[in-house]
């Protein structure tokens, strides 16, 4: 194929590797900042207010995510309040 002769147009590599190098996108590091401050302000809110609503012939029941956790572990479905703790609460 031809190749670009543009002085516009140069391919930056790796001098170890010489493997093609991409630019970074412009203000990455500031979107990058906005999403972690927005992520810490709904992460509070997110375990606090419920997640799932029952309703039975005995009423209603609200349950957060921490509380379905508890749930999972007294009733003895380790694995599932485990994964559910890792998944919602922990690694986030």
């Amino acid at each position: 194929g031809k190749k670009r002769r543009d002085k516009s147009y140069q391919v930056l590599r790796c001098i170890r590797c010489n493997s093609v190098l991409h630019s970074r996108k412009p203000a990455s590091l500031n979107r990058t900042f906005a999403l972690v401050v927005a992520a810490t302000i709904l992460y509070i809110p997110a375990n606090v207010l419920p997640m799932t609503v029952t309703d039975s012939l005995l009423g209603s029941q609200q349950d957060t995510i921490m509380s379905g956790v508890i749930y999972f572990w007294q009733s003895g479905d380790y694995l599932v309040s485990v994964v559910i703790f890792m998944a919602s609460i922990f690694i986030p």
